[in-house]
Parts: structure tokens; C-alpha cells; sequence
């Protein structure tokens, strides 16, 4: 967690691909995926990791679909289940209690202060000014997340599902300040669906333009006794002679330096196969010279 906060400070956070930043920011998500639900403590922790990738995408603004998830699953906590029309299925080893949350009396959260990881104080859960501090803490995230994700052309259907579960706590919660932050929220998030949804441009097949036809323009001549007259200008037959000729010229000297690039390729093979088989030549008689002396010297050994 140290790490992860270090980052931040120390790394730009905002680029699209960084060596540092991105793997870190992954094994962060893979974090918030995997953590649990089950007391206000591990409630809390959820909640640091979600501020922390509030702290990293609040420059880049980038989209984050698994603290939805975990944000959605929080306020799901706080629903009394009688009363929540809009149901999200989770996995039972992360959420043992899904009245964790739910409020049973007033609680005053004037004077309290957001919980941190390093906080030494145990949260009781049975304790309603523990729980409507965990809550107001996740109703501040997720507003954060809204006025971050306003500009995205998703917004609408982002948050969506909030709606229900908003509307359910205003209704049924016992804390007047809960109540009043819920229906902050579910204003500001029928404004911002309401000028996403203005500005929205849906995608439009584009109009195929008619394609031109290929008009042949027809060569008039001079007809004499029902016969067509096939002598050309004099410019114009000039100009085809020279054209045809042109031709030919390149078509030849084409053919010519065919001719004497395989030529030259020959001259120089040639003469490195006589290279090489002077080189063994010389080779053998050098290698021949050495046999006879050595054999010389070793019947002058013998003599001795």
C-alpha cells in the first residue's frame, strides 16, 4: 500500500501506457476485484483502494469498470433487502452479510472523519455510527467518480444502476445526512444524464455516393463513299511513331544490361573458381613439400 501511494507521487499516473504506472495500476484492479465484503474493516480497506485509483484516473480519466462494481456491491450493503428492486448477484466468499450496512437508527457525522487503512481504531459492525461512516465515505467516492466520469459518452449507462439503490437508501434510511447526500447524487446524476444525452451524436451509416459511369467519347472521321477514312494527322501519326519507337529503345538497352549483368556475374564466378583452385594448389604442394622433409628428418633420426 506504501508502494502504491509512492507511485503516485513520484510517477505521472495519466499516460496511456507507462512502465511503472500501468502494472502497478493492474495489480491494483486485480486487488478491488478480489477483495472481500464481509465486516466494516474489510469494508474500509475496499474503500482506500478505491481512493487510491480515485487519486491515480483523476487527471487521465480513465475507466475503471471494477470499482463500479465494487462501489455498486457497497451501496447494495446499505438496502434493506425488502425494500431493493434493483438486485446485483455476487459471489457468497466476498459479501457474508448483505445487511452490513443497512442503518437502524440516526447517527451525527458532523465530527467524523473518513476512515483510512492505517487507522488503529476496530470498527464494531454493530455499530450504526461505524456503518453510516463507511457509507458516507462510499456516497463521497462515488460522487467523486461521477463528476470524474461526466465527460464519457457512457455516463448514462454507467450510472444507471446507481439509481435504484440511491433512491431506496433516501427513502428507508434513518440518518437525515445519508438521506440528503443520496439525493445530492441522484441529482447531480440525472443532470449529467440529461446533458450526456443531449450531447449525444448515435452513429449514422453513411450515404453512398452513385458512381460515376465511364463515358467513352466516340472519334468522328470523315466518311467518303459509305467508307471511313483511317489516315491520321500527320502530328498526331508522327508522335505514335516516335512513342512506338521509344519503346523499342527501352525495351533493347532492357535486354542489353541483362545480357551483360549475366555476362559480368560469369567473368567473376570464373574467375573465383580459378582463384580457389590455385589456392588448393598451391595448398597441396605446400602440404606435400612438408611430407617429404618430414619424412627426410626422420630417416636422418634413424641414421643416428
Amino acid at each position: 500500500i506504501v508502494f502504491f501511494k509512492l507511485i503516485a507521487h513520484l510517477y505521472p499516473t495519466s499516460d496511456f501506457c507507462h512502465p511503472i504506472t500501468t502494472p502497478a495500476i493492474t495489480s491494483l484492479v486485480q486487488a478491488i476485484n478480489h477483495s472481500s465484503l464481509k465486516s466494516l474493516h474489510s469494508c474500509r480497506q475496499a474503500l482506500f483502494l478505491i481512493g487510491l485509483v480515485k487519486q491515480w484516473v483523476s487527471k487521465s480519466h480513465r475507466y475503471v469498470p471494477e470499482v463500479t462494481v465494487l462501489l455498486t456491491k457497497l451501496i447494495q450493503l446499505a438496502c434493506p433487502i425488502e425494500k431493493s428492486q434493483y438486485v446485483i448477484t455476487s459471489s457468497s466468499k466476498q459479501i457474508s452479510n448483505n445487511q452490513l450496512l443497512v442503518l437502524n437508527k440516526n447517527s451525527d457525522l458532523s465530527n467524523s472523519n473518513e476512515p483510512t487503512v492505517f487507522d488503529t481504531n476496530e470498527l464494531d459492525d454493530d455499530n450504526d455510527q461505524h456503518r453510516a461512516l463507511i457509507l458516507r465515505t462510499c456516497l463521497n467516492h462515488l460522487s467523486d467518480f461521477l463528476k470524474t466520469y461526466e465527460s464519457l459518452s457512457a455516463i448514462v449507462e454507467i450510472a444507471q444502476p446507481f439509481k435504484s439503490f440511491l433512491t431506496t437508501i433516501a427513502d428507508t434510511s434513518k440518518c437525515s445526512q445519508i438521506s440528503s447526500q443520496c439525493r445530492e447524487i441522484l441529482t447531480l446524476i440525472d443532470k449529467i444524464q440529461t446533458e450526456c444525452l443531449s450531447n449525444r451524436k448515435y452513429l449514422e451509416q453513411g450515404k453512398e455516393q452513385a458512381k460515376m459511369l465511364r463515358l467513352f467519347e466516340p472519334r468522328f472521321g470523315p466518311v467518303y463513299e459509305g467508307k471511313k477514312n483511317t489516315r491520321l494527322p500527320k502530328d498526331y501519326a508522327e508522335r505514335l511513331r516516335l512513342r512506338q519507337k521509344y519503346k523499342r529503345e527501352v525495351k533493347s538497352v532492357s535486354r542489353a544490361l541483362v545480357l551483360d549483368n549475366q555476362f559480368i556475374s560469369r567473368e567473376e564466378l570464373k574467375q573465383q573458381m580459378e582463384k580457389d583452385a590455385h589456392r588448393k594448389r598451391k595448398v597441396k604442394d605446400i602440404q606435400a613439400e612438408i611430407s617429404m622433409q618430414e619424412g627426410e628428418y626422420r630417416k636422418l633420426q634413424k641414421t643416428k
